[in-house]
């Protein structure tokens, strides 16, 4: 998170309950990584398994996409599971271990989420917590407390425009955020 707009282009396919994917994130201004993240899943009922390679880079930390040695690979490996209640619960919990590459802590993260739908758009609170490691904080802790308030707007039959407003607060750096986004989807 920083002080200046990035593009965040995402794209997948789901095919029998697994999900193939993309999910960049990209500077449009000033200093900072851009990153490339590709994932596979697949949802058991309420569960869902993904395996995620995010590989980030700058100007100044530019590893090669096939570099892969543990030392010098900008790649982090993260396996997750989460359960989820559905329409009828609409709560979830995710568990993330960062298991191979950046991050020689191997951190764990547990995020709990509540989404509250109204009318037609929804708020969704979470609550994130480093249970081992240092990549999001340096000691065990709460890293990601949020609230997001999602609108939608219909475009056209096929096309909608999110309006997304989040307030985050990181309380492990002491830091806090507000952004706006954009989300433009194929219903």
């Amino acid at each position: 998170m920083g002080h200046k707009p990035v593009f965040q282009p995402g794209l997948s396919a789901t095919y029998r309950n697994f999900t193939l994917g993309y999910y960049g994130s990209y500077r449009i201004s000033g200093e900072g990584d851009n990153e490339i993240n590709l994932y596979l899943g697949k949802s058991i009922g309420p569960v869902t398994f993904e395996l995620w390679d995010y590989w980030s880079w700058s100007k100044s930390n530019f590893g090669g996409f096939t570099d892969f040695n543990m030392e010098t690979t900008g790649h982090l490996i993260e396996g997750l599971v989460t359960i989820s209640g559905g329409e009828k619960l609409p709560l979830s919990l995710t568990g993330g271990w960062l298991f191979y590459g950046a991050d020689p802590t191997r951190s764990i993260y547990l995020e709990l989420q509540y989404i509250l739908p109204v009318n037609n758009s929804q708020i969704m609170f979470n609550a994130g917590y480093q249970a081992k490691g240092s990549y999001y904080a340096e000691k065990p802790g709460f890293v990601n407390l949020g609230v997001t308030y999602t609108q939608p707007l219909a475009v056209s039959e096929k096309l909608t425009l999110d309006l997304l407003l989040s307030l985050i607060a990181n309380p492990s750096a002491k830091n806090i955020f507000f952004t706006v986004g954009i989300s433009l989807y194929n219903n």
